[in-house]
C-alpha cells in the first residue's frame, strides 16, 4: 500500500515571530514542499506537480496549511516551553543549562502536530483537493 506522510515544522525566533514549513512525501520520498511565511509550494518530485497546482488553486487548502504551521504549531511549540521552564527549574548548587538549538523543539512540535494532521489531511484527500 502507498504511504502519505506529512511533516510540519515550526520554529519561535526572536521578537515573537516564527516561521513553519511542510514536507509532503509518498512512501518515504519527498514530493511537494510548502513554506508557511511566503505561502510558496515548490515541487520536489515531477510527479507533485499536478497536486501543487491543485493546492495552489485551493487558497482554503494553502491558508489551513498556513494557520496549522504558524498559529497552532507555535502554541504548542510556546505551550511546551512554558513546561519545560516549570520541570527545569534548578535545585540549590545544581546550575542547569539550556541549549539554544531548535532541533528537539522542532521535534516536539512535529510530535504534537500528528493529532491534528490525522484529521485534517484526510478530509482534504478524500475532498479531492
Amino acid at each position: 500500500p502507498l504511504t502519505l506522510q506529512a511533516r510540519v515544522s515550526c520554529e519561535q525566533k526572536a521578537k515573537g515571530h516564527s516561521s513553519g514549513s511542510w514536507q509532503f512525501s509518498f512512501d518515504g520520498q519527498i514530493f511537494l514542499l510548502f513554506d508557511s511565511e511566503n505561502r510558496m509550494w515548490t515541487t520536489v518530485h515531477p510527479g507533485a506537480r499536478k497536486m501543487k497546482e491543485k493546492w495552489e488553486d485551493n487558497k482554503d487548502v494553502t491558508m489551513s496549511f498556513h494557520y496549522i504551521s504558524m498559529g497552532d504549531c507555535t502554541e504548542w511549540l510556546e505551550d511546551f516551553l512554558m513546561g519545560m521552564d516549570r520541570t527545569l527549574e534548578p535545585s540549590a548548587g545544581a546550575p542547569i543549562t539550556i541549549s539554544s538549538g531548535t532541533t528537539q523543539l522542532r521535534a516536539m512540535a512535529t510530535t504534537l502536530i500528528l493529532c491534528c494532521l490525522l484529521i485534517i489531511l484526510p478530509c482534504f484527500i478524500l475532498a479531492g483537493i
